[in-house]
Parts: structure tokens; C-alpha cells; sequence
């Protein structure tokens, strides 16, 4: 079964994440109800971790299926990347900067090798000044992200620092070709609040919320389903009239 990348994405409205498929947009496979709006950092560690918690117990067939799991910077914990890269999902997310005292660079280990919190790296010269280094690609048997300078290879491991060094290099042009593909799945909460007229909804209890949104949900994936099956492949999730054929 082909592998698929997916994206949690957090609808303010009805505080629901929802984990989307973002290659077959309107494809969703978990809707989850969230405990109050994540607008501080304490709250969005609290999803955060809750998330963690409920990835092992969701089902084995979606879960093997994710090869990438696009997070937003509310979702930047140890906890959370830990646990995905326990299942073997990549984890691509959003940092935030919690280094404090001004602090722009930390050395990587005993090295000329320094790097910055959004993941850039670099080589310090003998000069003293900062060489940005070459990435060359992710060692999955050894765990590390390989660097080059000057004709030399340096290793840095993942779990030295696993907010900043992930699977998937922050600095490489893979890591931001994967993570700009977020917008996509954003467009869900865009749809749901205006087309389906959640962003004014007067729908009281978290039951009832779950209830709407799980049929509005349905109701993207039945339509898209319907376009599919008469060889309709574009907007498949927009609120478009099925174009059938003349059977007149």
C-alpha cells in the first residue's frame, strides 16, 4: 500500500484536530476533539503531548501508512517527534526558538561545528567565521544527517538535539518542498468555515460538534467519491456541481 503524507491540522472554531490525508485532499482519516485553543505555549504542549499519546493507539492500518507528518510549530515537543519517529513517520514540524540568553549558535558537540536553532549549519574556519555547510543526505542506519565542508564529511546525530535535528533536514530543500505543501490541508478548515458555515455555527456540546463535523466530513469525501466515479478528477472537494453525462 502506497505511503501516504499527512498533516494535523486544528480547527479553532469547534477546537477539533483533524489528521488529514494531504496528497488525496478530503481523505480524513482521524477527527479528534481538543481541549481548549492552543494560545499559549503550556496549551499547545498539552496537545501536543495528548496527541503523542493517542498516535500509538490509532489504527494500525492508517498508521503504517503515514511516511510524513506535517505539524505546525504548536506541535514542536520532543515528546511528539519521538513518538512518531517510534512508528517510523517522519516528523516534519514548524520550531519554535526557546533558546534564551540571545543565544544564535550552539556548538555541536567537541567541533568546528555549529549550528542555530532553525537547523542551519556551519563550519567555523580558522578565521573564526562561519562556513555554512553542504548537506548531503540522512544516514537511516546510523541516524544522522551527513554534512560536508571543504571535502570532509561530518555526522550529526539526530538525538543530540531532536527539535532541531530531524530525519528530514531543516535546512534542505526537501524539509521545505514537504512542509509548504501545509497549505493544502489548510484549505479544509478555510472550506468547513465557509462553505459549511461552522465559523457562525450555533451548535452547543462537544458531542454535537463531533456529530456535525464528522457528516460534514463525510459528505466531502461522498462527494468527491461521486466525481471520481464519473471520471471527474479535479475539485474534487469544492461545492461544485457534478458535471454527469448526456444521457438524453
Amino acid at each position: 500500500m502506497a505511503k501516504i503524507i499527512a498533516q494535523i491540522t486544528f480547527a479553532d472554531y469547534s477546537e477539533i484536530e483533524i489528521l488529514g490525508d494531504l496528497e488525496r485532499f478530503g481523505t480524513i482519516f482521524v477527527s479528534i476533539a481538543g481541549n481548549g485553543r492552543r494560545g499559549s505555549d503550556a496549551e499547545a504542549g498539552s496537545a501536543a503531548r495528548k496527541w503523542s499519546q493517542r498516535l500509538p493507539h490509532t489504527s494500525h492500518s492508517v498508521r503504517s501508512r503515514i511516511e510524513h507528518l506535517l505539524l505546525d510549530k504548536g506541535y514542536d515537543f520532543t515528546e511528539m517527534i519521538r513518538t512518531a519517529k517510534g512508528f517510523d513517520i517522519i516528523p516534519i514540524v514548524d520550531i519554535r526558538n526557546c533558546w534564551k540568553d540571545g543565544e544564535t549558535t550552539k556548538q555541536y558537540k567537541d567541533t568546528d561545528v555549529v549550528y542555530d536553532y532553525q537547523g542551519n549549519v556551519y563550519y567555523i574556519d580558522d578565521k573564526g567565521e562561519q562556513r555554512r555547510m553542504h548537506y548531503e543526505g540522512y544516514d537511516k542506519e546510523k541516524k544522522c544527517l551527513r554534512y560536508s565542508y571543504n571535502g570532509k564529511m561530518y555526522k550529526i546525530y539526530t538525538s543530540y538535539d531532536e527539535r532541531v535535528f530531524l530525519p528530514v533536514a531543516r535546512d534542505s530543500v526537501k524539509f521545505k518542498r514537504l512542509y509548504k505543501g501545509r497549505t493544502s490541508v489548510e484549505r479544509l478548515n478555510g472550506r468547513t468555515d465557509r462553505d459549511y458555515m461552522f465559523e457562525d455555527h450555533c451548535i452547543h456540546g462537544l458531542k454535537k460538534m463531533k456529530l456535525m463535523l464528522s457528516l460534514t466530513l463525510l459528505t466531502m469525501n461522498a462527494m468527491a467519491l461521486g466525481k471520481i466515479q464519473q471520471g471527474q478528477t479535479n475539485h474534487l472537494a469544492a461545492l461544485t456541481r457534478l458535471d454527469l453525462p448526456n444521457t438524453a
